[in-house]
This record gives structure tokens, C-alpha cells and sequence, in this order.
């Protein structure tokens, strides 16, 4: 529902400002939400998948529309989307569904943001893969200390610099997924990246 970031820096090829692009686009995505209004309940709703989890195309469509209904949610911010939002992360039927509601927490602010890191890493701190997300939804954060969050999770028990897929979920993720922070000032990001590569090296 509105194309990444990424997409968006390709489309426009050079000069690009990164910050401004993700102004804008959460700019559209909270009007996008408050033009829907209600309707943007009922969308959720409406594709909402019952009986058993499969992966055929149709519960995949289903679930992709869903979420991307529960993520417009999070930028208009009511009191009833937040509670939708941690409604789904409590009683999610799948992977899919969780990590989606789980990263719309991480992402905000305010007690519910501490409350489901904590929640996600008890159940899911002996599922390896599972940590992989718990890694890149934190490093993907928009917020102004994503730096230090992501230089205290490489000092974790559950990151290693020698396993591909920690390095790859926590670095990739900040490198690629958070572009706003990646202009922040002294290109302060540049540093946590080449560290990265230089520890790397090191191994």
C-alpha cells in the first residue's frame, strides 16, 4: 500500500533526499488512511482469513491486504487502530500476521513499544529466524535512536558476526530499510556500516 521508499529513490534515479522522501510518503499514507475513515475498518474486517493457515494465493492476498489495512492504521493513530493493531499481535494465527502487527508496535511509540519487544522475545528468543525479525523490525525503526539500538544490538547474546543471516537482518535492514535515519548528521549511519564491515573482516 504506497510503494517503499526504495521504489520510490529508483523512480526518481538521482539527487535523491531520502528524509524527504519518507516525509512524503507517510504524509500520503496518513491521508490515504483518514480519506478512508471507517471504511478502512471494514477493508480489515472484511478479509479477515478463518479456518486453517495455508499458503495458497488467496489466504497470501488476504492476509497482504489485511496488514497493509493494519499499517495504514498505525499512521492515522486512533485509539481504536492501536488497539486493533495489538488485538492481532496478541492472537495471531501466523508468522505473517504477528511480525506485520509486531513491527507496527516496534515502529511507534509510548509503553506498547517496549511491551512488545519483550513480548515477542519470550516467546520467540529459542526460534532463530524469529530473532532474525526481532533484529530487522528494530533496526527498520523510523525513530532517532535507531543508531545506538542497532550498536547495542550487535554487543546482543543472539547476534553474532559470524552468522550471515544476524549480520544480514540487523545491518541489511538499517542499510536498506530505514533510509530517512542514513542522512542523518555526520552521515553518522556511513560509520555504523563501515564498523560493520571492518568487524566483519576481522572474523
Amino acid at each position: 500500500m504506497c510503494s517503499s521508499d526504495l521504489d520510490i529513490a529508483r523512480v526518481i534515479g538521482r539527487d535523491i533526499d531520502p528524509a524527504a522522501i519518507a516525509a512524503a510518503r507517510r504524509h500520503v499514507r496518513r491521508e490515504l488512511a483518514k480519506g478512508l475513515g471507517a471504511n478502512l475498518g471494514a477493508l480489515y474486517q472484511r478479509h479477515e482469513v478463518r479456518g486453517a493457515v495455508s499458503p495458497d494465493r488467496g489466504q497470501a492476498g488476504a492476509r497482504a491486504l489485511r496488514n497493509a489495512m493494519l499499517g495504514l492504521m498505525a499512521t492515522r493513530g486512533s485509539a481504536e487502530d492501536w488497539q486493533r493493531i495489538e488485538a492481532q499481535f496478541a492472537r495471531a494465527a501466523c508468522a505473517t500476521d504477528e511480525i506485520a502487527a509486531f513491527a507496527l508496535l516496534v515502529h511507534g511509540t509510548g509503553p506498547r513499544r517496549q511491551a512488545a519487544l519483550d513480548r515477542y522475545f519470550a516467546r520467540w528468543q529459542r526460534e532463530p529466524l524469529m530473532i532474525d525479525h526481532w533484529l530487522a523490525v528494530q533496526a527498520s525503526a523510523p525513530q532517532a535512536s535507531v543508531l545506538s539500538r542497532v550498536g547495542q544490538l550487535t554487543k546482543h547474546p543472539l547476534f553474532s558476526w559470524r552468522n550471515p543471516n544476524k549480520v544480514r537482518s540487523l545491518l541489511f535492514a538499517f542499510a536498506s530499510l530505514n533510509p530517512d535515519r542514513k542522512s542523518t548528521r555526520l552521515n553518522s549511519s556511513h560509520l555504523v556500516i563501515s564498523y560493520a564491515v571492518f568487524c566483519l573482516k576481522k572474523k
